[in-house]
């Protein structure tokens, strides 16, 4: 069964192999796609791209893990190197358990901190064990526009 993941915040879109990040770019935790936030972006909600179950929230906040409606695991990633910061950055709004509808808020993320600790914004959305087809080409993108499907 198909199903399409929509893009958790605006921004620009990228493909995983322009990220700063070799672990992404080279896909060692599955396919997907990336979303950088404008530079002078005020908005920080970061939402749910699917309809499903919050499964792993990391202790940071930089980190989620959902899985979809339809069983398909997916790790949302917020910024490059954010583990360092140790959470400031994120103000986390679920916990793991919590069933999410498509658009639903997964947290605030303070962009503007990220850039000033040099943490790029890129928020990464991995299917985790499942193929997927590219939907999004690398440019503007709102809040829930299809990205990918997983199939």
């Amino acid at each position: 069964m198909t199903e399409t993941i929509g893009s958790p915040v605006a921004g620009k879109g990228k493909r995983l192999e322009e990220l700063n990040d070799e672990m992404f770019a080279s896909r060692a935790l599955g396919d997907g796609f990336a979303v950088r936030p404008p530079e002078l972006f005020a908005k920080k909600e970061v939402v749910s791209p699917v309809d499903g179950e919050v499964t792993m929230v990391f202790e940071t906040g930089h980190a989620l893990g959902l899985t979809t409606a339809t069983g398909h695991e997916l790790l949302l990633h917020i910024g490059i190197d954010t583990v360092t910061l140790k959470g400031l950055p994120f103000e986390t709004k679920v916990k793991v358990g919590d069933h999410v509808r498509r658009g639903d808020l997964l947290c605030l993320a303070d962009w503007k901190l990220m850039r000033k600790h040099g943490c790029e914004t890129d928020v990464i959305v991995i299917a985790l064990n499942s193929e997927i087809e590219i939907m999004a080409q690398p440019g503007k993108l709102n809040p829930l526009d299809p990205i990918f499907t997983i199939r």
